[in-house]
């Protein structure tokens, strides 16, 4: 992970669930988990940029607080497990494009979020050799079904601008 590339993240009031479900009814099947919440920031990423940049906490920012994102739908992205929102939210458009524009002025180098809304709860982090991928992707699909049928809605309590390695590590430091 570069060490220089700053972002914004949404940080939420709610406890995620998901990542101890996942861990528990996996664990027999032997892979090794990063688990948001544990390993890092429960979170969601407005926008990165890959260019060191110094920039503002803005106080508008504190008007994003009480916020929320529905989140309807887990994926398997191949070790990865992410949350998604369908249903993206008007004024986390707004924030992004805000951000591009201010970031690119201060030499910044972004990429555009597509319109959706995501967040990664679990990285598989250590597969054995007799993993069973099988087992997993049906375990995987109840959890998947779970959410799907019973959306986690999420509140934002803090916008933060970070550098993003510091950001991510920050539970491991105890920070």
């Amino acid at each position: 992970m570069p060490k220089d590339k700053v972002g914004v993240y949404l940080l939420f009031k709610e406890p995620i669930w998901i990542p101890t479900l996942i861990q528990y009814t996996t664990k027999n099947l032997g892979p090794q988990w990063l688990l948001a919440g544990v390993n890092f920031p429960v979170h969601t990423t407005a926008l990165e940029s890959e260019a060191p940049i110094q920039y503002h906490y803005e106080a508008k920012w504190k008007s994003l607080a009480g916020k929320t994102i529905n989140f309807d739908r887990l994926i398997l992205d191949g070790e990865n497990v992410v949350l998604l929102s369908t249903n993206f939210e008007p004024w986390l458009d707004e924030l992004r494009a805000s951000l591009e524009t201010k970031f690119k002025e201060l030499g910044g180098q972004c990429w555009p979020f597509p319109p959706l809304c995501h967040m990664t709860l679990a990285r598989m982090s250590d597969i054995p050799n007799n993993f069973d991928g099988q087992q997993y992707i049906n375990t995987m699909e109840s959890i998947c079904d779970m959410v799907t049928g019973n959306p986690v809605t999420l509140t934002v309590a803090e916008v933060r601008f970070a550098n993003t390695y510091n950001f991510l590590t920050s539970l491991t430091k105890g920070q």
